[in-house]
């Protein structure tokens, strides 16, 4: 019977540790809870008291300790930022990037810029300010989803950052200015005072750097000089590594393809085409999709992962990297296309 109780009250002591480390970390502002909890439903609350549903997700207390560059929650608002500082170099400047490596390419305007995937993946989110408008970069580790958007002039609402969660495997960022939260899979703002506004999703595209200069030979290329010394960007085939979704998805009879397959996403509002890049197999090279009367030219690339998309007149257009069942659970309108 001692041993007993001594037991309950070893686990009672390691329970109220738990409690109290779980109420330490995951409390918000003085004055506000960053988290509202009910019976079945669990709300994060961001900038002007908006709430937006996280059930959906899933991410655990020491996931959550661990971030990196916001461990108990998104740096607050007017809070430091991150010292990561993206540099530039142009055509002619030789860089550690090798032509045989995957960048997020993207057209801003008329000027043209690679992103190293292996740099991005390590801080998920570039705030490039470099340019006349600046542009933000994202890839996420965990679902394979890169984009880019055109964000607001210098100095306005044009920072982002990662909150550390998660919201159908796909990572939440948030405005630095205002703390709206923003969903990257669709360029939209979930929370916060900027709820329902959308940036615009730039023409990007997955490929090697050799095939993004064939695509833009003038191109910028960002270099593995980001201002923190003591971070080093190893290579390593991301794109290769199999996705391992923190969120199991509910079982879908429905289902066209298996969750984890990578899809290249083309959006129209509301409405979508995905393009299973395993359409690729057999050597095809190009795939022919319509949305909303408007036709596209998927283009496969020499590697197995890489693809951009161009519009009626040969120009590349917007499009983000996804995979299936993330694309088809938060835009529920979207339909695979059929290749023949």
């Amino acid at each position: 019977m001692r041993k007993t109780l001594l037991w309950g009250a070893a686990f009672l002591a390691v329970t109220g540790i738990a409690t109290m480390a779980a109420l330490h970390f995951l409390k918000g502002k003085e004055g506000k809870e960053a988290f509202l909890f009910s019976k079945d439903k669990q709300w994060i609350l961001s900038g002007e008291n908006q709430l937006f549903d996280i059930t959906e997700r899933a991410f655990d207390l020491q996931g959550l300790i661990v971030y990196k560059e916001g461990l108990e929650r998104w740096i607050p608002l007017g809070g430091p930022q991150s010292k990561f500082t993206p540099n530039f170099v142009g055509p002619e400047v030789k860089t550690s990037i090798s032509d045989d490596e995957y960048v997020i390419g993207v057209l801003a305007g008329t000027t043209a810029t690679a992103y190293p995937l292996r740099v991005v993946a390590h801080h998920q989110v570039v705030n490039d300010g470099t340019q006349e408008q600046p542009v933000m970069v994202y890839f996420g580790n965990g679902s394979h989803t890169a984009a880019a958007f055109a964000v607001e002039e210098k100095g306005k609402n044009g920072s982002f950052g990662c909150t550390g969660f998660l919201y159908k495997n796909v990572d939440l960022l948030y405005d630095c200015a205002t703390e709206s939260l923003f969903m990257p899979l669709t360029g939209t703002f979930v929370s916060g005072s900027r709820l329902g506004n959308r940036l615009r999703i730039l023409p990007s595209a997955v490929v090697t750097l050799g095939q993004w200069r064939k695509l833009y030979p003038a191109t910028r290329v960002m270099t593995g000089n980001t201002g923190i010394k003591a971070t080093r960007y190893p290579r390593r085939d991301i794109l290769s590594e199999a996705l391992s979704f923190k969120t199991a998805f509910k079982a879908a009879p429905e289902a066209e393809m298996p969750d984890a397959a990578a899809v290249i996403a083309i959006w129209q509002g509301w409405d979508g085409v995905l393009v299973p890049l395993a359409a690729a197999a057999g050597g095809r090279r190009e795939a022919s999709v319509t949305l909303d009367g408007k036709a596209y030219t998927v283009h496969f690339t020499d590697g197995k992962w890489g693809a951009y998309v161009t519009d009626e007149r040969g120009e590349l257009t917007s499009s983000v990297r996804s995979a299936y069942r993330i694309c088809a659970s938060i835009q529920p309108g979207s339909k695979v296309a059929e290749i023949k």
